[in-house]
C-alpha cells in the first residue's frame, strides 16, 4: 500500500513538472492556472506522456525500495 501512495505522489509531481514545461515552452498563450489542472487531455500526445510517466512512477519507486533498507514494505 505504501508502495502505491509513493508512486501516486511521484505521478502528481511528474506531471506537474511536465504541466510546467509544457507551458514555459510550448504554450502560446502562457496560462499560469493550467499548472493547476496538470492533466490536461486535449493533445494525443499528452495521454501518451501521462502513461509513460506512471509507468516510470512506478518502476521508480520499486526499484527505490529493492535498493534501500529490508523493513517495512
Amino acid at each position: 500500500m505504501r508502495k502505491i501512495i509513493m508512486a501516486f505522489f511521484f505521478f502528481i509531481f511528474l506531471c506537474w513538472t511536465y504541466a510546467a514545461i509544457d507551458i514555459a515552452f510550448f504554450s502560446p498563450n502562457c496560462n499560469q492556472f493550467a499548472v493547476l489542472g496538470a492533466f490536461e487531455t486535449t493533445r494525443p500526445i499528452a495521454v501518451l506522456i501521462y502513461f509513460v510517466l506512471a509507468i516510470m512512477s512506478l518502476v521508480s519507486v520499486n526499484t527505490t525500495n529493492k535498493i534501500g533498507k529490508k523493513g517495512d514494505s
